[in-house]
């Protein structure tokens, strides 16, 4: 048992410095996940926004939901959240925090989330989270992700900022074996059920 805790505890410990580099890019070690169980891929690498986008370059062209259900009946969706910058940033406007979130016709709950991060002058957030695709058979969702790293020196941007997308795969929701009576066949097998012509 105590070896058990002694790894969890080195995996918390580890798990911060795991995390991309300020003033680089978001990948899947920045997901902050608020359900257990939940890991994450990079189905397509980060690649420079070169305005306008080539077609195979940006999630928008191939990721064409905006809402989708998982197979717990929960509408999922992605979102933007403004919030204040971290302590110590320079920028002192809000930040945006992306976030997955369920809700269920009543209540929502936060799924996942992209905290936004600053370094003196330089901040970085993910936003435009607006393209998802849902698998059932492997439950996993894709979310394309565009990302925002810039500088501010107090008062003013002070050099060009750097836009890019990434595709997250998000991998760990229930799939169509999961779910009870989802995908299971109700074919009749025994003969004395069959009707006879």
């Amino acid at each position: 048992m105590k070896l058990q805790l002694g790894s969890l505890a080195a995996a918390l410990a580890l798990s911060s410095a795991l995390a991309s580099e300020p003033g680089q890019p978001f990948d899947c070690a920045d997901w902050v996940f608020d359900e257990p169980g939940l890991s994450c891929t990079v189905w397509q690498p980060y690649a420079l926004d070169q305005g306008p986008s080539p077609p195979n370059l940006d999630p928008r062209t191939y990721l064409d939901e905006h809402a989708t259900f998982d197979m717990a009946h929960r509408l999922i969706r992605a979102r933007v959240v403004h919030v204040p910058p971290p302590q110590g940033c320079l920028y002192t406007g809000d930040m945006m925090r992306t976030e997955i979130y369920w809700w269920d016709g009543t209540n929502e709950g936060v799924i996942a989330h992209l905290q936004p991060r600053c370094n003196n002058e330089r901040f970085e957030w993910a936003e435009d989270p607006t393209n998802l695709e849902f698998d059932p058979i492997s439950g996993t969702l894709l979310l394309g992700v565009a990302d925002r790293v810039g500088c501010w020196n107090g008062s003013e941007d002070c050099s060009p900022g750097e836009y890019g997308w990434w595709t997250a795969a998000i991998h760990g929701f229930a799939t169509t074996l999961d779910a009870p009576g989802i995908g299971v066949s109700t074919a009749v097998t025994d003969q004395s059920q069959m009707v006879k012509p």
